[in-house]
């Protein structure tokens, strides 16, 4: 098979999208059965992904900025259709896969995947010119893709539900967790750590985008409510970048870190994440809705207790091995994450379970996987 991957997500700073198009550029070029791969990026071709990495972060910042403008966007949609044409029109012999919703015009078979449907049903928590930009393109999708990916089942009934798209037009293949993440030694851990002023087992963490979506307010909220000394035995770290409509976000942020019960460290660089998690004492992810729920694999697999939102696709990835809670209900959360300090049993249980469940999926899997739908399309369209 000869493959076409769209890139576009994948920039210094991975979100969860950009994670899974960067592990799929990596890994699909050895999996068998590729023939040839190109990689496609805002209608220009790119020989290696790796110099996507490393570029400037402002050009992060810019992205994020023209996603805000709604005037960028109706330009964007408009022009980058006839752009990609014109670049792909000779191409149709290779399947042309888009890991990020978006499908130009193709002559040849092709495949989009959908992580999630939250401009539509839960529009704000978006930026209204995202949300205009992604159901005037989603529906194009749709129509022109030759099969559809998603990360979990439960975008896969809500994409046959919400969006009437025939079952047997989706395959649910499952993100995996890099193999860094790991349970790591205390001894390991502690002169890494002592560069952020924490210690190892000492803290609570969250990793997250700080945007709504990810409910950081009622996790604040929550554990304000805790006592005054467990908040000063074990502290909340939180880590993510500055995300859409966070303004308020970062006011009760601020609050916090001045009563000295949070840490804010932004933006982690990746080498740095893995250490932060296994660091942690338990890992807290209440996120209103996700397509799947990265962080909450990457905890488990480093042998961190997890408390979760019962939300959306959470359940699915965690399996039985978090204490799950209503996302809305922050006595629920304090009460869970105080629990998940103190239960000496619950917790060892859920560390051995996490990291069972870890195992189970893997990138190289997601890859394979991802390649067997390649080739059950290949079949259809021929």
């Amino acid at each position: 098979m000869k493959v076409i991957l769209a890139v576009d997500p994948i920039a210094p700073v991975l979100t969860g999208i950009g994670r899974y198009t960067w592990e799929l550029a990596t890994r699909l070029p050895i999996v068998p059965g590729i023939g040839a791969i190109r990689f496609f990026r805002f209608g220009q071709w790119v020989k290696d992904p790796r110099v996507l990495r490393s570029s400037k972060r402002h050009a992060v910042a810019t992205r994020q900025a023209l996603a805000s403008s709604r005037a960028a966007m109706w330009a964007y949609s408009q022009v980058y259709p006839l752009v990609a044409w014109s670049r792909l029109r000779n191409h149709r012999s290779f399947l042309y896969h888009s890991p990020n919703y978006f499908l130009p015009p193709f002559r040849g078979p092709s495949v989009s995947t959908f992580h999630d449907l939250s401009v539509y049903r839960h529009p704000e928590f978006h930026p209204p010119a995202r949300v205009s930009l992604m159901r005037r393109e989603i529906p194009k999708a749709l129509r022109r893709a030759d099969h559809l990916i998603t990360d979990s089942h439960f975008v896969a009934a809500e994409l046959s539900e919400y969006l009437s798209v025939a079952r047997d037009r989706i395959s649910v293949v499952p993100c995996g967790v890099s193999d860094t993440y790991f349970p790591r030694s205390v001894e390991s851990l502690e002169g890494p750590l002592a560069r952020y002023g924490l210690a190892p087992k000492s803290y609570a963490l969250c990793v997250s985008t700080v945007e709504p979506r990810k409910n950081i307010a009622n996790l604040l909220r929550a554990y304000e409510t805790l006592p005054s000394n467990v908040r000063a035995r074990v502290p909340l770290v939180l880590c993510g970048d500055r995300g859409w409509i966070s303004e308020e976000i970062h006011a009760a942020i601020k609050r916090a870190r001045r009563e000295q019960w949070l840490r804010y460290f932004g933006y982690m660089p990746e080498e740095e994440l893995p250490l932060i998690y296994a660091g942690a004492c338990v890992f807290i992810y209440p996120s209103f809705y996700e397509g799947f729920g990265l962080p909450v694999l990457e905890a488990m697999a480093s042998g961190v207790p997890v408390v979760a939102a019962n939300s959306t696709s959470i359940p699915e990835v965690a399996g039985d091995c978090a204490l799950l809670v209503e996302p809305n209900a922050i006595g629920e959360l304090a009460d869970a994450v105080e629990r998940s300090l103190d239960d000496e049993d619950w917790r060892e249980r859920a560390a051995r379970c996490g990291i069972a469940r870890a195992a189970e999926l893997t990138w190289a899997a997601c890859a394979s996987k991802t390649v067997d739908v390649y080739r059950e399309v290949m079949s259809r369209v021929g």
